[in-house]
């Protein structure tokens, strides 16, 4: 039976994620590794790399140490360096497709820049409307770039939010619970930044980004208890922890004295009902295109107990938690298991990425990557 490995790369705040998924052609998938390297002096708070060599370093010695050399790796895209939107295109192929779709993504973000790299996906056929999506050129180059020198093949490039819809498309399918016309809201909260992305009909519909994560709740334990930022962490996200009365961060076993919270949760629900409130704004009064009735939170802040039921009544909506490990078989040891069980949301993204369909031919890990691959995808990046 033939497979495939892909890996899916994440850059983060000071860290990246690599996950890597086996394909079988029975459609199966299973995940083989998982790993997190904090770069704090070579990527900086934004995801932008300022040390190219350390990068670079790191993933060759990553790559050699899991036997991955020059596997098909695909990488995240930060939301807020793309342009996405759903439009109707004429029934035309190749450059003129991307022309036409660049023409009309400009002509929707007038800030976009005419060197974007422009891709079109038509997953209903081109007689319905298309996916339009536009990013920064010199942040997809750098990407790519720094890839291939660490010996590895880049064969994609997508945004957080296309990596996010994957993992949880078959979660909104199979839940039979959601009205035909009601919008879901996507909300992933990371250590930096935490992007909103509404869901109607099975389609991205709205998407946003706002620079408050979980950080500020990592800053508040590592302040009052004196202690480093990865002590605050295990503080933070360990199992005894719980976030009680809406704002008490607390521990079961008395590792540390009850820490108020306020200020970060606050900080994080105001976000939450601005998004609200404006979201309901575009749409014409009372129209049930405007509520936001449903979402579903993802992020590592999420394993702290009670932090979703507390943010819930805070904003008085329904949230639910998704574990992004459905529908993979897991062949990881039990320590990475176990760690991974706990974790889990955190690498929402790496395995979207890990899962998207590009560059799946059944080859062996450590073969290099074809030379016609590897042109394909340089001659897509340069020809959009």
């Amino acid at each position: 039976m033939g497979m495939a490995k892909q890996v899916g790369l994440e850059f983060g705040s000071g860290l990246i994620r690599l996950v890597v998924v086996e394909h079988q052609r029975s459609g199966e998938r299973t995940l083989v590794s998982v790993d997190t390297y904090s770069l704090p002096e070579a990527i900086d708070r934004d995801g932008r790399i300022v040390d190219e060599k350390v990068v670079v370093q790191t993933l060759k010695q990553w790559a050699t140490q899991r036997k991955m050399v020059g596997a098909s790796l695909v990488f995240a895209i930060p939301n807020e360096n793309c342009q996405i939107a759903w439009l109707k295109l004429p029934d035309v192929s190749g450059s003129e497709l991307i022309s036409v779709a660049r023409y009309k993504l400009k002509k929707q973000f007038p800030r976009m820049s005419d060197r974007a790299v422009v891709a079109v996906a038509q997953p209903n056929g081109p007689e319905h409307e298309s996916i339009l999506i536009g990013a920064e050129r010199s942040l997809v180059d750098e990407r790519a770039n720094l890839i291939l020198k660490a010996g590895l093949h880049p064969v994609g490039a997508e945004s957080e939010a296309q990596s996010i819809l994957r993992v949880i498309d078959g979660h909104l399918k199979g839940s039979g619970s959601i009205p035909e016309q009601a919008s879901v809201t996507l909300v992933h909260i990371g250590q930096e930044r935490t992007q909103f992305m509404v869901v109607k009909e099975g389609r991205l519909n709205f998407m946003r980004t706002v620079k408050v994560g979980h950080e500020r709740f990592e800053t508040l334990v590592s302040k009052t208890l004196e202690c480093s930022r990865e002590e605050a962490q295990a503080h933070l996200f360990s199992p005894n922890s719980w976030l009680l009365n809406r704002r008490m961060i607390a521990s079961m076993n008395e590792s540390f004295e009850p820490i108020d919270a306020e200020e970060p949760m606050e900080s994080l629900t105001k976000e939450f009902r601005r998004l609200i409130h404006y979201f309901r704004s575009i749409h014409p009064d009372r129209s049930y295109a405007g509520i936001l009735d449903r979402m579903i939170l993802l992020g590592r802040i999420t394993t702290l107990r009670g932090f979703a039921p507390s943010l819930a009544d805070l904003i008085g909506v329904r949230l639910e938690l998704l574990n992004p490990l459905v529908g993979l078989q897991i062949a990881l040891e039990s320590d990475g298991f176990l760690s991974l069980q706990q974790q889990s949301s955190m690498y929402t993204v790496a395995l979207g990425l890990a899962q998207s369909p590009y560059g799946l031919v059944p080859t062996q890990a450590t073969t290099e990557p074809q030379e016609e691959e590897t042109n394909e995808y340089l001659w897509t990046r340069q020809s959009a």
